[in-house]
C-alpha cells in the first residue's frame, strides 16, 4: 500500500485545482503466491473487448473502501463512486 500511497500523492501534486482522478480497478484478497486474475468485458461505441488482468504482488485486502481512503488522505474530494462483482470505479477531484 506504500507504493498507492506515493503514487496517489504524487498525482495529487501534479493535478491543477479543479483536475480529476478516475480509478477503476479489483477487490483483492491477496495477490501472492497465487495470481490473481480478472476477466473484462469492455464496451466501446464501436465494438466490445473481451480481456483479463493479472497480478502477482503484495496486495492483500484492496477494497473500493481501502483505495478511497488513500485517495482522501492525499487530498482529494469525492465525486463518484461505483462498485460491482468485485470491482470498483472511483472518481475524485482536487
Amino acid at each position: 500500500m506504500r507504493a498507492k500511497k506515493k503514487a496517489l500523492q504524487e498525482a495529487y501534486r501534479v493535478l491543477k485545482p479543479g483536475g480529476q482522478l478516475h480509478l477503476w480497478d479489483a477487490e483483492i484478497e491477496k495477490a501472492y503466491p497465487e495470481p490473481f486474475v480478472v476477466e473484462l468485458d469492455i464496451k466501446l461505441p464501436t465494438e466490445e473487448i473481451h480481456t483479463g488482468y493479472g497480478v502477482v504482488s503484495d496486495v492483500v485486502n484492496q477494497t473500493a473502501q481501502s483505495v478511497e481512503k488513500l485517495c482522501l488522505d492525499a487530498g482529494f474530494h469525492p465525486l463518484s463512486a461505483q462498485t460491482a462483482e468485485g470491482q470498483f470505479y472511483l472518481a475524485f477531484f482536487k
